[in-house]
């Protein structure tokens, strides 16, 4: 009977010590939701079709079939990231893409979490909120963005150990598949440039070992489908100042955007005051982010994952870090917390089943679905000229029977007078009309508040079919009408 007893009170002692973690195990609930989540944005209809083109002809695509004003070559540098969401669609649709992305989400977190393990959750709460709240934009929708918070949070912890023999290997395979994933593979290097630089100047250091980790990473960014080409792409497109709303000024958008940064730039100022002290090599690769993050906004979550990682030590040596103990619940209690805990995670599971069902098509940059089902509809063929938040979606419905005049890859394919042109265009101006009919393109697809651009069609050779409170369908005379649409529409991804 004493053996009995004393078996039933460590079950219910190892209980107590899983239930007793229940307020871990009620934010993992409710985080992973918002990890299942996906929202779409103007170009995850691209990267799914280019990666299913990809799919189906085992190459890279040697020119672009999607566009008639395209004017320099295409370098595809997120071309594995397509492959991948390519893969994830073919094998179970919009659902495959919420799978790979609520993975990459639950990767690039527990990179972070694993990070902050040992650390009592008054420190490990915040530092995990903090960074949530900083990368909210990039992780509620799929983007190849996502390969560069994990490439960044990998880089940042195998820099705040010592060298190791193994990272001959280890650095530049990071390199050979980040450099396919996402030009964000950038960050990583200027991260790993301001490392060496200090590391390699401090006595005793193994400077053989740090300079040949350099070199073959610096060489492992060569091994893509373009070699050098890659880097000439990335040096003309990637600047501090592009007419982009992620590439603005940090200071310039809501202050709720950018308080994670601001947050970030007090914390390490205080720990670079605070003991122990952060090597000088962890300071000055945040700032190097900071910096980069307050011209450029889109580096912003990138500057808050690296300073929440490169400042573990000093953060877990303040007076916060401290332990939280619980008394052992009764039994009653922990009968209560089980059916708590239980509840709770049917209410998850039944929200993550819900939301796995739809990728939302919302927001100020979403196409008009009413306009958009009227062009399906008509299976129009041709060129249409279009609001480059819409070139995908239309690539995306009408294939190539129909090639669009811009789309949300912008400096990829297109140059600065072509972008430059179409701004015009949009506008209305006499440039920019010109630009227009020297296109002579069959369809014209534009915001309604595009009303100079609306009006100049209607005197020259066009009509406008379709007529929306959000844009309009302007269609060249000699080419069939397009009934307006009438019936129910699909708010969710691919919005067909």
């Amino acid at each position: 009977m004493a053996v009995e007893a004393g078996a039933t009170d460590r079950r219910l002692e190892s209980l107590s010590r899983v239930l007793t973690s229940g307020p871990w195990i009620v934010v993992a609930l409710i985080v992973l939701p918002t990890m299942v989540r996906t929202v779409a944005d103007p170009d995850l209809w691209g990267h799914t079709r280019f990666g299913l083109d990809m799919l189906a002809t085992h190459t890279l695509p040697s020119g672009d079939p999607y566009s008639f004003t395209q004017d320099i070559p295409w370098i595809n540098h997120e071309w594995l990231s397509e492959l991948v969401m390519g893969g994830a669609y073919r094998a179970a649709g919009p659902i495959g893409l919420v799978v790979l992305k609520a993975a990459l989400v639950a990767t690039f977190f527990a990179l972070m979490a694993g990070a902050y393990a040992s650390a009592s959750p008054l420190v490990t709460g915040p530092a995990l909120f903090l960074v949530a709240w900083g990368t909210a934009y990039v992780t509620s929708t799929l983007r190849p963005q996502l390969w560069t918070l994990i490439g960044v949070a990998l880089i940042c912890r195998l820099l705040m150990t010592a060298p190791r023999p193994w990272w001959l290997l280890a650095l530049p395979t990071l390199f050979v598949v980040w450099v396919n994933m996402h030009g964000g593979w950038i960050v990583g290097a200027g991260l790993l440039v301001v490392w060496t630089g200090v590391q390699i100047c401090r006595r005793g250091a193994p400077r053989g070992l740090i300079a040949s980790v350099a070199v073959l990473s610096a060489l492992a960014t060569l091994v893509n489908p373009y070699g050098w080409q890659m880097w000439a792409f990335l040096a003309t497109t990637v600047r501090m100042s592009r007419d982009i709303a992620e590439w603005r000024p940090l200071l310039t958008l809501p202050v709720l955007d950018w308080m994670p940064w601001l947050l970030v730039v007090i914390g390490v100022s205080v720990c670079a005051f605070s003991k122990p002290r952060p090597p000088i090599e962890r300071i000055a690769m945040t700032a190097m982010l900071a910096y980069a993050a307050l011209r450029v906004a889109r580096t912003a979550p990138l500057c808050v994952v690296a300073a929440v990682l490169l400042m573990r030590p000093t953060v877990v040596a303040s007076k916060f870090n401290v332990p939280l103990t619980f008394d052992l619940p009764s039994r009653s209690a922990l009968r209560g917390l089980a059916v708590a805990l239980l509840a709770v995670a049917v209410i998850s599971g039944a929200v993550m089943t819900r939301l796995a069902r739809c990728i939302p098509i919302a927001g100020d940059w979403s196409p008009d679905l009413v306009a958009g089902h009227a062009l399906i509809g008509a299976q129009v063929r041709g060129k249409m000229v279009t609001w480059f938040d819409w070139g995908e979606y239309t690539l995306w419905h009408l294939g190539r029977g129909l090639r669009v005049s811009m789309d949300g890859r912008r400096e990829t394919i297109y140059s600065d007078t072509v972008l430059e042109r179409h701004f015009a265009l949009y506008e209305g101006t006499p440039e920019g009309l010109a630009y227009l009919q020297r296109l002579d393109a069959d369809y014209v697809w534009l915001p309604a508040s595009k009303t100079r651009t609306r009006d100049w069609l209607a005197a020259h050779g066009y009509r406008v079919d379709v007529s929306t409170p959000q844009s309009f369908v302007a269609v060249r005379a000699d080419r069939p009408s397009i009934s307006p649409h009438d019936g129910p529409v699909s708010a969710c991804f691919p919005g067909s």
